[in-house]
């Protein structure tokens, strides 16, 4: 299951158990990343409509004791915790942050934590455990996704590729987007684009016949 349908199915439950304030909040969250893939985007926004009377919900900011509680939580509330302190100024909360990066907290919300300090531009270096490795890094001296050389070259040689097929494209964007994303706090260097550009169009033809060229 890839990042999306996640928080898609995460979004959904949510939704059953009548918790509006907390989709309507993970769902702004989404909308506000650099980059939203188009259908992706189209289910946020139903979703979003499927809210009752959505504009009089508050949306409440846990503070850093109920994000610590959620964090030890299932998948959605680690999410949720994540999305919560991604909204605010990062740098008053070095030592949760520590604590997230050093814990078994799901890896997809590590690299949306990553990315939020990345943003931010903090100067701190944070020693982050993820998928059995471990990282040393100073966000202000990373780089967001599409600001890597690797994932600019590897959009020109998809772009080439795909040429006559729109749509093919745009999945093969929303493919390098999450495999460059799940990369943080590393990027990719111009001479590895190569090797993004095959995984994805070897996905793509997986999931769609040998027709793609």
């Amino acid at each position: 299951m890839d990042y999306y349908t996640e928080i898609l199915n995460d979004l959904e439950k949510l939704l059953a158990d009548e918790q509006y304030d907390d989709a309507l909040f993970m769902i702004r969250s989404e909308l506000r990343m650099p980059y939203v893939p188009p259908d992706f985007k189209e289910k946020l926004e139903e979703m979003e409509r499927r809210i009752p009377s959505n504009d009089e919900h508050t949306l409440k900011v846990p503070d850093e004791d109920k994000i610590r509680e959620l964090l030890k939580g299932d998948a959605e509330s680690q999410m949720y915790a994540v999305y919560s302190l991604t909204n605010q100024n990062l740098r008053k909360h070095k030592v949760l942050i520590d604590d997230v990066f050093s814990s078994d907290v799901l890896p997809q919300a590590k690299d949306i934590l990553i990315y939020a300090l990345i943003e931010q531009e903090i100067s701190e270096e944070f020693t982050l455990n993820k998928n059995g490795l471990e990282y040393r890094f100073v966000p202000r001296y990373c780089l967001l996704p599409e600001e890597s050389d690797g994932y600019q070259e590897a959009v020109k040689q998809l772009k080439e590729i795909y040429l006559h097929e729109p749509s093919l494209y745009q999945f093969a964007i929303d493919l390098l987007q999450e495999k460059c994303f799940s990369h943080l706090p590393l990027s990719y260097e111009a001479e590895e684009s190569g090797q993004l550009v095959g995984a994805i169009t070897g996905e793509l033809a997986k999931m769609f016949g040998t027709e793609i060229k």
